[in-house]
């Protein structure tokens, strides 16, 4: 409007309202914004397009030269007073998307500490899981191979006469049960010494 005023061609008018409609869509556009109050951006337009009504019919009396008399001056003021309206309202705006910004950062900040305690006891309570885990699978494995161990040495020491309890069904079990069966085994072959030994001691007598 001011170019076409200081050219004093109306042609100009029409490059101002492409203007005018180009803000228009920058008013829609920045209502699809979450983050952006659009009761805001609609006083802000509805301003915006008061200002624009006015300071076009002024710029028109003016491009027809008509008489420039104390309505006109007050035509001005009023122009001034609407636009300094608009920049008051868009600092207003500017200031709460600048305050609305800052707390989505301290709340993503947040979420962010919230997340990573998360994660951390995540792992700690994991870490104890394995911890456990591991330690009843060693001494699910450890308990019946010392078992089997101390069997053996007892055996080797000449003690038949322990009992060797049956494990579970894995290697270590299967273990246990063929030292029980070899334990048996050596009682019967003892027995049957014994046995040979006093009927040989009774036919010598005879």
């Amino acid at each position: 409007l001011r170019d076409s005023v200081a050219s004093g061609d109306t042609e100009a008018l029409t490059t101002a309202d492409e203007g005018r409609d180009e803000a228009y869509r920058a008013f829609d556009e920045l209502k699809t914004n979450p983050t952006v109050d659009a009761a805001a951006i609609d006083k802000l337009r509805g301003s915006f397009d008061d200002y624009y009504s006015h300071a076009r019919r002024t710029a028109e009396r003016w491009l027809r030269k008509e008489q420039m008399g104390d309505d006109f001056v007050a035509a001005l003021g009023t122009m001034t007073q609407k636009y300094n309206a608009i920049r008051a309202d868009l600092g207003a705006l500017t200031q709460s998307n600048k305050a609305a910004m800052l707390d989505a950062f301290a709340s993503a900040r947040r979420t962010m500490r919230n997340l990573a305690a998360f994660m951390a006891l995540t792992v700690v309570f994991t870490l104890l899981a394995v911890a456990w885990a591991s330690a009843r699978t060693a001494r699910a494995i450890t308990v019946p191979l010392m078992a089997a161990v101390e069997a053996a040495q007892r055996v080797a020491q000449g003690d038949l006469a322990l009992r060797i309890a049956g494990g579970g069904q894995d290697e270590t079990g299967r273990l246990l049960r063929s030292l029980a069966a070899m334990v048996e085994r050596l009682r019967e072959v003892i027995r049957d010494v014994h046995a040979n030994a006093e009927s040989l001691s009774s036919a010598a007598a005879q």
